[in-house]
């Protein structure tokens, strides 16, 4: 900096004080921000579909001298994400009994799902039916034989016979058991020495003719 003298020195005044004036200054150059490079997006926030993502950066070296700082510290940018997952099943039942005994029928087994799928992934089939042939075969089963009948003869031999009921049906087959049984009875003169006449009998002399009609005892 600078003065200028006012007034001169006269006589022998002393001469006058320095005019200029200076000290060390710097010049100050506005200069912007600089910033970090972004950092890497973040997960999807979406797992099936569509979603939002994120990125950020920090100021490396600040503005000076009024210089600018322009742009963001984060970014935000659309993204798609599918967390597909197919669904758990269960093991296989087994399989059911042939729908027909005796011939073509089906059987079918089925299984469950322990865990539902995700997004877009598939869940499948939890019944199968596959084509069979029935073949139980089973004869049937016999009631006990009743009592046998009266003999059919009174005069000579004869046949006398014992039935029985079905208790369980055959399966696929015909019955193969008898339900009627036949036996002889009685035997020429029913083994006494008597005479019969028009279905009647009549013993020889010294035998009786026992209760049953057709028999003599002595």
């Amino acid at each position: 900096r600078t003065r200028p003298i006012l007034t001169q020195p006269a006589c022998n005044g002393a001469k006058c004080a320095a005019l200029t004036n200076s000290r060390a200054c710097s010049i100050c150059c506005p200069t912007s921000c600089t910033w970090s490079p972004w950092s890497a997006w973040s997960t999807c926030s979406a797992s099936c579909g569509a979603g939002v993502r994120d990125r950020f950066r920090k100021i490396d070296k600040k503005q000076t001298c009024g210089g600018s700082c322009t742009g963001s510290k984060s970014d935000k940018d659309g993204c798609f994400s599918y967390n597909d997952t197919d669904c758990t099943l269960s093991q296989w039942s087994a399989f059911t009994a042939c729908s027909d005994d005796c011939g073509p029928g089906t059987k079918t087994r089925t299984r469950s799902v322990i865990k539902q799928a995700t997004c877009r992934g598939k869940c499948f089939d939890t019944s199968q039916t596959v084509s069979c042939t029935g073949n139980s075969h089973r004869d049937c089963t016999m009631g006990p034989w009743q009592p046998w009948s009266s003999c059919s003869e009174k005069c000579k031999v004869g046949v006398q016979t014992s039935i029985r009921t079905i208790f369980s049906p055959a399966v696929c087959m015909l019955c193969t058991k008898p339900q009627t049984r036949q036996q002889p009875c009685g035997l020429a003169n029913n083994g006494c020495q008597h005479i019969c006449s028009n279905g009647a009998c009549s013993c020889n002399p010294g035998y009786t003719l026992r209760s049953d009609g057709k028999t003599c005892t002595k």
